[in-house]
């Protein structure tokens, strides 16, 4: 502990007597790992970090639908499946069917159009979430034409309603209907897809009106997916086949809730992070070169603490410990830059394409991340200039020192070698620093056009959003080659539709 002390002191005070040196250092590492950092978030956020529910191990979506088709619903079942299945079920606890729409919501200020989730009346029982004023819904209102009632997200109470403790009780209209309010959710509950509000749906029987919807259940503890797998390959040939139905295309699979939610963007996430890297490796071979020309100029100071009797380890390690404090200071600044840098990104990404947004931030597993990365970069890039400077001979080091005395001759030539021996190094950096930024930029071009892009919409001016009820199906598909056409006038669109 003693010699570690001495060798922090020792490095601090020759950072300190090369501020250029230390400050290009911190600044390079800190572009790298404050990178690495903000995208770690992003990363720790969507795909590490555990769903904010009770038990959410436990959670699973049921699908019974289709492996292949023209339209991809993600893990769903038909309602009527559904019912069938509940009726059967032994191994979850609660199941319930949810639903996305978007209603307009007049009467409380300017119209505006909210994310609404339609789900049985079972569903908040499965994700274990109680209203934090109010009550849940009651299994009568999931009958058609009973669930004229509605629950509020706590940040719509807030943002639309004044946070108005009278709020029970009280009716607002979405598309025109009106709505009694019975409850508001807890502060930061938006599940699922970033909703609003909650209303209670009643589920379709006729077999030639059904639709895919999604299923969310919770297992019965001890029960584990490949139980619940097996129950459901058990029951689905069971279920009502309905007019043009292939059961052979029919795939019964449990999914964990998760999959919902980051399916989308796992992949994309991940190629982010590795093109990202790619940043502090070419900050680590920079840094690699500048300790390589500063531990060439101090060969003669290597010489003298080995004549004194320091070994080849302890000066390796004092030059490792200079390295490591360049690397944590630039990761403390790296933090710095985070902060700033994941509102960044998630500014950049377009809305609702990044999905747990409320979940990205810098917490205790972020700053372990960053201390780790710093340390692990601190040693690799400092690894080998330290084996340079410690390696070469003490004899032929001080021999060379000596001749630099006989004349300037032996001086010029031990400065070309030191030169040469500096730019060798620096050339092989560079050249590995070149491969590695340009397959980073390439591979990191991609994915932000991925990520952030998403689809290519074409020319705005050509494209128009169009309300079509199911009974006119048969007009929109007619109205499809509209959007080839060069002009279309929107008010003759609407009255075509």
């Amino acid at each position: 502990m003693h010699n570690l002390i001495q060798d922090l002191r020792y490095a601090v005070r020759m950072l300190r007597r090369n501020p250029g040196f230390t400050t290009v250092a911190v600044l390079a590492l800190a572009l790298g790992i404050g990178a690495n950092t903000a995208v770690f978030t992003v990363v720790n956020g969507v795909l590490l970090r555990p769903m904010p529910f009770p038990e959410p191990e436990r959670l699973f979506l049921v699908s019974y639908s289709p492996e292949r088709g023209p339209f991809d619903f993600g893990p769903a079942m038909v309602d009527s499946h559904y019912l069938e299945f509940r009726r059967d079920d032994k191994l979850f606890e609660h199941t319930a069917v949810f639903q996305n729409g978007a209603p307009n919501l007049t009467g409380a200020g300017d119209p505006v159009k909210l994310r609404v989730a339609n789900v049985t009346p079972d569903f908040l029982a499965v994700v274990r979430v109680n209203p934090a004023m109010g009550r849940n819904f009651l299994p009568e209102e999931g009958q058609a034409g009973r669930g004229h009632v509605v629950l509020l997200s706590e940040k719509l109470w807030r943002g639309r309603f004044g946070a108005d403790s009278k709020i029970l009780g009280r009716s607002i209209k979405l598309d025109g209907v009106n709505q009694t309010v019975i409850g508001v959710m807890p502060a930061g509950f938006n599940f699922p897809d970033d909703a609003e509000a909650w209303r209670p749906l009643a589920l379709m029987t006729d077999p030639g009106n059904s639709f895919l919807l999604p299923v969310i259940g919770r297992l019965k503890p001890g029960v584990s997916p490949q139980q619940a797998q097996a129950e459901l390959e058990t029951l689905s040939p069971r279920f009502t086949k309905h007019e043009g139905e292939d059961p052979s295309g029919m795939v019964p699979r449990i999914v964990p809730l998760k999959e919902l939610l980051v399916a989308n963007v796992r992949l994309s996430l991940r190629i982010f992070a590795g093109a990202v890297g790619f940043v502090l490796l070419i900050a680590c071979a920079n840094v690699a070169n500048l300790l390589l020309a500063r531990a060439a100029g101090r060969q003669q100071e290597m010489s003298v603490r080995a004549a004194l009797g320091a070994s080849r380890w302890r000066l390796m390690r004092q030059l490792l410990t200079e390295s490591t404090m360049i690397s944590v200071a630039g990761g403390v600044v790296g933090i710095l830059m985070a902060l700033w840098g994941v509102p960044a990104l998630l500014a950049l990404a377009p809305e609702g394409k990044i999905p747990r947004v409320e979940q990205i931030h810098i917490d205790g597993w972020v700053l372990a991340f960053t201390i780790g990365v710093s340390l692990i970069a601190g040693i690799a890039f400092g690894l080998a200039p330290a084996f340079h400077a410690a390696r070469r001979e003490l004899r032929d080091t001080l021999s060379q020192s000596g001749r630099t005395l006989t004349g300037r001759h032996e001086a010029l030539r031990s400065s070309l070698d030191v030169m040469r021996l500096v730019l060798t190094q620096a050339l092989r950096l560079v050249a590995v620093g070149v491969v590695l930024g340009l397959a980073g930029a390439l591979a990191l071009t991609r994915v932000l056009e991925r990520v952030l892009y998403g689809v290519r919409p074409g020319d705005p001016a050509t494209l128009i959003a169009v309300s079509l009820l199911l009974a006119s199906v048969a007009v929109a598909a007619s109205y499809i080659p509209a959007r080839r056409a060069s002009r279309v006038d929107p008010v003759e669109a609407l009255r075509y539709e």
